[in-house]
């Protein structure tokens, strides 16, 4: 599903508190800005600090996919396609 689309050179807290102010204009429908959630979010400083100020009541929780991707960036390449599979 796709929230918001926007261009801009920065991924900072300003920026993206923009987008979840705009999303709030918007009018999504809950469970996305209404209540307690639970926010997927990558390793972005500014995504997670404006989810952080804008939602302080919501749970975070890293996106599994990134984090596997990490993970794996930092073994010796060798031991990378046995992990993977």
């Amino acid at each position: 599903m796709l929230l918001h689309l926007a261009v801009d050179g920065k991924q900072s807290r300003l920026c993206w508190e923009a987008v979840l102010e705009h999303m709030k204009q918007r009018g999504p429908s809950e469970p996305l800005l209404v209540g307690p959630s639970v926010h997927v979010l990558e390793s972005n400083t500014g995504v997670r600090k404006a989810v952080r100020r804008e939602r302080p009541a919501s749970l975070e929780q890293r996106c599994q996919v990134h984090e596997l991707c990490n993970a794996l960036a930092k073994l010796p390449r060798l031991a990378r396609p046995t992990l993977k599979s």
